[in-house]
């Protein structure tokens, strides 16, 4: 199984979660129970 990652700036960071929203839309991934 392959294993994703990606870099952001954390300095920009609000919280809003998007990008784990977008990273699990553009690999369809799942959430894990």
């Amino acid at each position: 199984m392959p294993k994703y990652g990606m870099v952001l700036d954390l300095q920009k960071c609000v919280g809003c979660g998007v990008c784990a929203l977008s990273c699990k839309t553009e690999n369809n991934t799942q959430d894990r129970a």
